[in-house]
């Protein structure tokens, strides 16, 4: 087995708006090495709070694999659970692609921004 990369790392940080849904803002890599970490974080932000509308913010989210698509997706599954939806309000680039790829956008809730267009 390969020794972790110690340069991979993540964080979750949760914040409830005025509307009293709950933010919750990953920054970093969401991949197999920290994918434990980021289920741990998630779920335990999830647990902290009540807020019954759940966002997630993947803008900070700089490389996603299938180990992280999981992760995310388990929490959801997690949250629906509870009665409690998550949705992806913002993603990087590298997450729009992986979602829009697998196609699994809308089990997250998230509409990719339109492109603008370019008419010349």
């Amino acid at each position: 087995m390969p020794a972790p990369d110690p340069v991979a790392e993540v964080w979750a940080v949760a914040d409830t708006a005025a509307d009293g849904a709950l933010t919750l803002t990953v920054t970093g890599e969401l991949c197999t090495i920290t994918a434990d970490t980021a289920r741990t974080q998630l779920t335990a932000l999830l647990q902290r709070s009540s807020a019954p509308q759940v966002r997630l913010d993947l803008s900070r989210v700089h490389f996603c694999d299938l180990a992280g698509l999981r992760v995310l997706l388990e929490v959801s599954v997690q949250a629906a659970a509870a009665d409690r939806p998550i949705r992806v309000s913002a993603a990087s680039p590298a997450v729009d692609y992986l979602l829009n790829l697998t196609q699994t956008a809308p089990s997250l809730g998230y509409q990719p921004a339109t492109e603008p267009r370019h008419d010349t």
